[in-house]
């Protein structure tokens, strides 16, 4: 049987097939044609699945496990261009946003970057560099070697690069994967700022003042930390890399704004409603609620389509 027979054989309702569609890079429509079946061929080329182009339960779970990591796709978007709710501090305003795509971003870190490798060292964990762009593998085994995505520019940046004011920067973002045991080159095509793996490192994956789609309605106002992991950690060491970074982004929101610079932080679920579980109960517990209780934090506002804190998430046990 040819692959289109089969795949319509399969009954896969309208959306299903819509979402086949958008993962694997074609126009949604809905339907199977073959164009479709083309692009499903190109994916099982990819990630070493028998080239066939039929949508079996294999290469189903598959198609779905490469866009598990990044739920924040285009057709999610809009949220990113929706009024940001950021709070900011009462004496200043953001500054607007601005395209830099002609020259390389500044390194604006500065004493708190070294003081984050530093810390790495002495503690054994790689500091893992991704920030440069140009730097990034363009290979035909991009997916093979790196996992996601298929298409690289899902991970870049909008529109050229939209740099922010750090007066605008006011949110820590947690996110996990959804994915248990990513290592750490998944870091390349993660649409996030900061990635832990598995492994013993920290990842560095964009310029923190770059506008990336990580967080739907949190977009503007926030950076965000991917944690591999499906509700809860994947290492024991992830916590003790997860606060070193969230003290590393105080430090830099305080070294561009002021020693008196409040910071917030919030969980993916706050900003779009598809995020329930994200980042779990026990992260949350272990780094949102610590950064509010130890260094000062603010829990972030409910943006777009997002909801509150689940209450359970915030007793102590």
């Amino acid at each position: 049987m040819d692959a289109l027979s089969y795949n319509r054989g399969r009954k896969y309702s309208t959306q299903d097939i819509g979402e086949i569609q958008r993962i694997v890079g074609v126009e949604t429509s809905g339907e199977w044609n073959q164009i479709t079946v083309d692009a499903v061929i190109e994916f099982q080329r990819d990630h070493e699945l028998q080239p066939d182009g039929k949508v079996g339960p294999g290469t189903l779970a598959a198609i779905r496990a490469a866009d598990v990591v990044d739920d924040d796709h285009d057709d999610d978007r809009d949220d990113a261009d929706a009024p940001a709710a950021a709070p900011t501090r009462a004496d200043s305003k953001p500054a607007p946003a601005r395209a830099d795509s002609e020259t390389p971003p500044a390194r604006s870190e500065g004493a708190p970057l070294e003081a984050l490798r530093e810390w790495c060292s002495a503690n054994t964990f790689e500091l893992v560099d991704y920030r440069d762009l140009q730097a990034w593998p363009r290979k035909k085994t991009y997916t093979k070697d790196y996992g996601y995505p298929l298409d690289k520019s899902r991970a870049d940046p909008p529109k050229g690069g939209i740099r922010r004011d750090w007066t605008s920067i006011t949110t820590f973002m947690l996110h996990t994967t959804a994915v248990s045991g990513m290592t750490k080159k998944r870091g390349v095509g993660i649409p996030c700022h900061f990635y832990l793996p598995k492994e013993d490192a920290v990842v560095l994956c964009h310029e923190l003042e770059l506008l990336i789609y990580h967080g739907h309605a949190g977009n503007k106002f926030s950076v965000g930390l991917e944690i591999s992991g499906v509700s809860d950690w994947d290492s024991p060491t992830q916590l003790e890399r997860g606060k070193a970074l969230i003290r590393y982004f105080q430090a830099v929101r305080r070294m561009h704004v002021g020693e008196d610079a409040k910071c917030y932080i919030m969980a993916h679920r706050q900003s779009h409603e598809s995020r329930v579980k994200d980042p779990g109960k026990a992260i949350w517990r272990d780094l949102g609620e610590w950064a509010i209780e130890e260094l000062g934090f603010e829990l972030g506002p409910v943006v777009g389509s997002g909801k509150p804190i689940d209450p359970t998430w915030r007793e102590r046990t």
